[in-house]
């Protein structure tokens, strides 16, 4: 290809969800030249909840404590699933690498003595997860404390009601009281939780919303709030809370778009950006080639713009369907950006059970891509596609990750995987070419 590129990089790597963001965030780490494309929104949808193994593998209707023991049946059980091709040793590094990551961008997490933990919903549910951000550990505590707690609601805010979470929950937990307030300063009407966020990075609108929940507090031992702590500097905004009034906070996840995952979002953007990567949002994939180094030279474009990448390897983190990485038609589904084959049940009348909640949950949910043991695709006959190319997150086949709530521990483990094999592959074919020998 003799076209000179706008930007050449070791790893090009498709997709912004939380598989792309670690991804990327693994390779800058290891010194390699990154850049990224994809949609700007997937961790908008994110809850701030980094599960790894929620679910017990051997019983779906119920939970896992231990997310390494359950780890250990479901690759004896599953041999197929990703989680069965990576290490542990990999998956508590990228649990760690992440999290060290975020904290540096002020984004704080902890795996409670690595340990599942149970956090309540905005609806009145116990969601189970592994890694919690520091806004929702007060509410583990609380929880298992059975501590009296004020959930305390916004008038507009219909995504949260601080009485629903009350009903739900009194059975099991006594001492719950709700109140539903005015947001200070605000119009009447429909709220975001996105807008009382960003109210609520500054000082002054958090003493305001302080001195409007105080008189209601009577005897309770931590305040629920809606997950409105800020967005830039929601730690601080959850330590002042506290001091202001006097006792634990913690927010409580909502239905997206999703403002701890927009905290995500702006912590992954800002840090990867220092840290030198190279990022083209909302660009489209015009058109792949390989040239004879086995180089891809990659053609973007959005309605005003065209880039051109020249990429030693690629990380294929696209998602599924909401990601559009798979796309489906009346027949099947097909992979977006290469066309890979994709894993799938036979028939589009096998796509679903014909109940909703099934058990067993539905075979599409299981769709994806089939790769070896470094996670380079494969085709129907066993065969790698490109040596080059390696998926990562939700696009990979014989897991459910929602059923398993196990989204977040792929994401970031097969990103760490893809880039570690990218690299030891990439000193094999610099060896090779260096000595003039094959495998």
């Amino acid at each position: 290809m003799t076209t000179t590129p706008d930007v050449a990089c070791d790893l090009f790597i498709i997709g912004e969800g939380l598989a792309g963001m670690s991804s990327a965030l693994f390779a800058v780490n290891r010194g390699l030249r990154v850049c990224q494309v994809g949609k700007s929104y997937p961790l908008g949808f994110h809850s701030g909840l980094l599960d790894l193994l929620c679910v017990n593998p051997a019983q779906a209707s119920s939970n896992a404590s231990d997310p390494w023991d359950a780890m250990d049946y479901l690759k004896k059980t599953n041999p197929k699933h990703p989680y069965a091709k990576i290490h542990k040793q990999t998956i508590r590094t990228a649990f760690h690498e992440v999290k060290t990551f975020l904290a540096a961008q002020g984004l704080f997490y902890e795996d409670l003595a690595e340990k599942n933990s149970d956090v309540a919903t905005s609806i009145g549910t116990l969601k189970r997860s592994y890694m919690i951000p520091l806004s929702m550990q007060a509410s583990v505590q609380a929880l298992k404390k059975k501590w009296p707690v004020l959930f305390v609601g916004v008038n507009g805010l219909r995504e949260f009601s601080a009485t629903q979470i009350k009903e739900t929950l009194s059975g099991t937990w006594p001492g719950l009281n709700a109140v539903t307030l005015d947001f200070p300063f605000s119009r009447p009407g429909e709220k975001t939780c996105e807008h009382l966020a960003r109210a609520l990075d500054s000082e002054k609108n958090r003493a305001l919303f302080a001195n409007i929940i105080r008189p209601h507090l009577n005897g309770e031992k931590a305040v629920g709030l809606p997950p409105i702590l800020g967005v830039h500097h929601s730690t601080e905004a959850l330590r002042d809370m506290e001091h202001k009034l006097g006792i634990p906070v913690f927010e409580i996840p909502c239905l997206p778009p999703s403002v701890p995952g927009l905290r995500l979002k702006e912590a992954f953007e800002q840090g990867l950006d220092k840290k030198g990567r190279v990022r083209l949002s909302n660009f489209k994939i015009d058109s792949l080639s390989r040239n004879n180094t086995g180089e891809f030279f990659i053609r973007l474009s959005t309605d005003c713009l065209t880039k051109t990448i020249l990429a030693k390897g690629i990380v294929l983190s696209s998602g599924r369907f909401m990601g559009k990485g798979l796309v489906a038609d009346r027949q099947k589904i097909k992979e977006a950006v290469f066309n890979f084959p994709v894993v799938q049940p036979e028939g589009r009348s096998t796509w679903f059970q014909k109940l909703f909640f099934d058990d067993q949950g539905h075979a599409i949910n299981k769709a994806g891509i089939e790769t070896d043991s470094f996670q380079r695709p494969i085709n129907d006959h066993g065969d790698i596609i490109f040596d080059n190319v390696f998926a990562a997150g939700s696009i990979l086949a014989h897991q459910d990750w929602a059923r398993e709530k196990s989204g977040s521990g792929i994401a970031m483990s097969s990103g760490l995987n893809a880039v570690n094999a990218f690299i030891q592959s990439h000193h094999v074919f610099q060896d090779i070419r260096k000595t003039g020998t094959g495998m």
